[in-house]
């Protein structure tokens, strides 16, 4: 896992001082070594940190005959396999020379048959060609831009970008319309109008002056199968990712959250690592899952790590965040996510996650519950019923079914649903902070069936690599720790994206498939809870002074923000003290520190 950047010119020699200052923006995430090299007609830099043969994985590397240079972070899951049916003489243990090896034999469409997580800078010196590519579901960044005078410059991170003084950062008005509405940027764009984002599941070529974007990968369609042949199926392509994201020349610990997810992925591993490095995270005084974890590390023996976290000063916590996304970024998961990373990077360099399951399996039960009965309109009566049945057996199932009738009475498509219900900000409220934004542009303009299966496709190209692949790369990166998502592996969530919704919800249970597919080695504590989710306390946190200083403090008339949005717009968010007024006061924040 690494840092990369490259600048394409003519006479790259001239960079060489400007890369290393690109470099060292990156060295968070690769503190092992920096490398930069020169190939005619380009300059890569690299910071590496060292999980695949350490001694000789060093990067940028060449093609034997030096005229093709790769810098490239991630992991190619199962790599040896690859290696093994290839017809080249390596020279190194690294699953960066296999790459190279790749794109020898197949050139361009190289990134289809990559399995694993990426971003990939390819320099062909003979034909003059960049390549960027990035893995399907997003879970590694590549940023690109042209430079004013001509140079194209990419880098997996916006700061390095940025410190190259290369060119001149203008703001997105559409972005940060997005971003009101969903809390991140969109995983298409960025925050800056001229530079560009390789989306997941594509790549981009330059070549002769010219820009062509490829996508390269598709859902698969979806299948009819028998039930207890696609129970057989789901467990073992799981296990066996579980498998090939375990092999590392160094340690590989597990996030143990308490919830199914990383349950399962922790029961499994410790069938393949004894003593398995466990990580949890609880904030005191409130609602946690620690113990829940607890019962899953005592299950399996593993060397269990807790990390609580009280006290904290919320306010210098969203100054560090800034300077660790690069973007406005309001999920306040990603606080705990950094903590429980920079904990776990004191014993473990790599660790497992189990980031990709809800979107795949649909696991948020508050979001795809209540869609269940869209286009099957419950009367008001019978709203009425189940509300009160509800309250009087305290049965969650019958508030469950009064909620879904009161919002299928709502909507009656379900991408409608889904989008207006997770809207921070209504399009009035954004177009009174942002005005004269187009906000049709905030529109995803893909069309998905309108079903649940739909709204799953939907969160897997937007929710997941714009928020949850985010929030895990930016906040183990810059602790120097690599997270691998094993339901991301390439034939696992093909499987799981071809099967039928009803495999994975219905009015009883989320994540179907799952429990009956582990339910041998789970405890049913674990089978039987509802997903609780990593969030944070935020209404708690504004009784906090520092957080309201803060406050008072960006939401002022005269602060920086307000060059570019409406003082008047937000002036009844500044007394609500909401996840509204935490979205402004982090958006502010990245104002102060970018200076645009």
């Amino acid at each position: 896992m690494c840092g990369i950047a490259g600048i394409i010119h003519s006479t790259p020699n001239k960079y060489n001082f400007l890369m290393k200052k690109i470099v060292s923006s990156l060295s968070h995430s690769g503190p092992d070594s920096e490398g930069i090299e020169v190939c005619d007609g380009a300059i890569f830099g690299h910071s590496r940190l060292s999980i695949i043969d350490v001694e000789n994985g060093y990067q940028p590397m060449f093609t034997r005959d030096k005229k093709t240079m790769i810098a490239f972070n991630g992991e190619i899951y199962g790599y040896k396999d690859i290696r093994s049916k290839l017809s080249h003489e390596f020279s190194t243990q690294s699953d960066t020379e296999v790459i190279l090896a790749m794109y020898e034999k197949y050139g361009d469409s190289i990134f289809s048959k990559l399995p694993g997580m990426f971003s990939i800078a390819l320099w062909d010196s003979k034909k003059k060609t960049l390549l960027l590519g990035r893995d399907r579901f997003g879970e590694k960044p590549l940023f690109y831009a042209i430079a004013k005078t001509g140079e194209i410059i990419f880098a997996s991170e916006l700061k390095a970008i940025l410190t190259s003084k290369l060119l001149i950062p203008k703001l997105s008005r559409f972005a940060v319309a997005s971003y009101l509405k969903n809390l991140y940027i969109p995983p298409d764009i960025t925050i800056f109008e001229n530079i560009h984002v390789v989306r997941p599941g594509h790549y981009v070529a330059f070549k002769n002056q010219k820009v062509q974007i490829e996508k390269y990968y598709h859902f698969p369609p979806m299948v009819e199968i028998d039930p207890d042949h696609a129970v057989d199926i789901f467990r073992e392509r799981l296990r066996s990712s579980i498998e090939k994201q375990l092999i590392s020349d160094v340690p590989v610990g597990a996030f143990l959250s308490g919830g199914i997810d990383s349950s399962t992925i922790v029961a499994v591993a410790s069938k393949y690592t004894k003593n398995l490095k466990t990580f949890s995270f609880g904030y005191k005084g409130n609602k946690n899952e620690l113990s829940y974890a607890s019962e899953v590390a005592k299950m399996y023996k593993t060397d269990h790590y807790e990390f609580r976290s009280d006290n904290i000063n919320i306010a210098d916590m969203l100054y560090r965040m800034n300077s660790v996304f690069d973007e406005p970024f309001a999920d306040s998961s990603n606080i705990a996510t950094y903590l429980l990373s920079e904990f776990a990077s004191k014993h473990v360099k790599v660790a497992l996650s189990g980031d990709g399951a809800d979107e795949l399996l649909g696991g948020y039960s508050w979001w795809y519950s209540q869609l269940l009965d869209i286009g099957n309109t419950g009367s008001l009566m019978q709203y009425f019923l189940f509300r009160a049945f509800g309250y009087i057996f305290d049965e969650r199932n019958f508030k469950n079914k009064a909620n879904r009738i009161k919002f299928s009475r709502k909507y009656s498509s379900y991408m409608e649903a889904h989008k207006k219900n997770n809207q921070f900000f209504s399009d009035i409220e954004i177009s009174e902070i942002l005005d004269g934004v187009d906000l049709s542009l905030t529109e995803n303009q893909i069309h998905y069936e309108n079903n649940i299966s739909g709204v799953l496709k939907s969160d897997l190209l937007s929710y997941l690599p714009g928020d949850i692949l985010v929030k895990t790369d930016r906040a183990s990166m810059s602790n120097s720790l690599e997270i691998r998502s094993p339901f991301l592996d390439k034939d696992f969530a093909n499987f799981c994206i071809s099967l039928p919704a009803n495999f994975k919800i219905d009015n009883y249970q989320t994540k179907k498939i799952l429990r009956l597919a582990f339910e041998n080695m789970l405890p049913r504590s674990i089978l039987k809870r509802d997903k609780q989710g990593f969030g944070a306390p935020v209404n708690e946190w504004f009784l906090q002074n520092n957080l309201l200083d803060l406050k008072n403090e960006i939401l002022r008339r005269d602060h920086k923000m307000f060059s570019y949005l409406s003082y008047d717009g937000i002036t009844k968010f500044k007394g609500k003290n909401n996840y509204q007024t935490w979205a402004l006061i982090i958006l502010g924040i990245w104002f102060e520190k970018w200076q645009i």
